[in-house]
């Protein structure tokens, strides 16, 4: 049978003709790449920490997803990023659309998800604040705006194009025997990166600007990888990222 992977989303509101609403959901992107290397996406609405025993028990994986950015008291820091309905776009340094700003209620239920799955040995996937998610959750920090002197752009041009840049892969890394090379490529669309490495993780992919861009458990019995690129977005034109979600669900499968 194929695995169930369960993908977490997140509330946002939307503007109908009708009224307002606010909607449990997440990128289509996502299920199209479940499904593709054989897996049955499942989505999980955020909630109680109660609920997320429940949700964990139903799946075979976890596939954290992208979204708002992570609340700085979840990881004992105080907010340093300003977020304003009047700023459009990804915004500028420390000031950010309202779309950015935290969900506590999110962020907590998904760290509860991820230590469900490391209580169980499910295999856990962190996809841009997924990444950041399985940091937090394992006692790290973030850098709430990724310091200006790192001239590299990390958001969506006007005109829609993703800027990419290459990353080191760590020698000895899951990602490294997957990939079987030491250099790749990934998406560069996030301001906020992870500042000290939770416990319980490795650094296998770092840029040239010492940028953490993929993270794994260094429990061999369980499989976890965040990766801080969108390779939902990129899957086609990068293929070495279908290779690791092979890699993700066929683990999946086997629990």
């Amino acid at each position: 049978m194929k695995p169930v992977i369960g993908i977490s989303c997140g509330f946002e509101t939307t503007h109908t003709n009708m009224s307002v609403k606010r909607l449990a959901g997440t990128h289509e992107d996502f299920l199209k790449m479940v499904r593709s290397s054989g897996g049955t996406p499942l989505l999980i609405p955020q909630g109680t920490a109660e609920e997320a025993v429940l949700y964990v028990e139903k799946i075979d994986a976890l596939i954290l997803s992208s979204g708002r950015d992570m609340d700085p008291s979840t990881y004992g820091d105080t907010l340093k990023v300003e977020y304003s309905s009047t700023i459009s776009g990804f915004g500028v340094f420390a000031k950010r659309p309202m779309y950015l700003a935290s969900d506590c209620e999110r962020d907590l239920f998904e760290i509860a998800c991820f230590k469900e799955c490391k209580k169980h040995l499910k295999p856990v996937l962190g996809i841009c604040r997924g990444l950041q998610v399985i940091n937090v959750a394992e006692g790290g920090t973030l850098m709430q705006e990724i310091p200006e002197e790192h001239a590299r752009i990390h958001f969506v041009h006007e005109d829609g194009w993703i800027p990419y840049h290459e990353f080191n892969i760590v020698a000895g890394s899951i990602l490294r025997r997957i990939f079987e090379r030491d250099r790749y490529v990934t998406s560069s669309i996030h301001h906020q990166a992870i500042l000290e490495l939770g416990r319980d993780l490795m650094i296998s992919g770092f840029s040239s600007e010492g940028i953490i861009e993929v993270i794994e458990g260094t429990n061999l019995d369980h499989f976890v990888i965040g990766v801080q690129g969108h390779l939902e977005k990129t899957i086609e034109c990068l293929p070495l990222y279908k290779k690791l979600i092979d890699a993700f669900i066929r683990i999946s499968s086997q629990k």
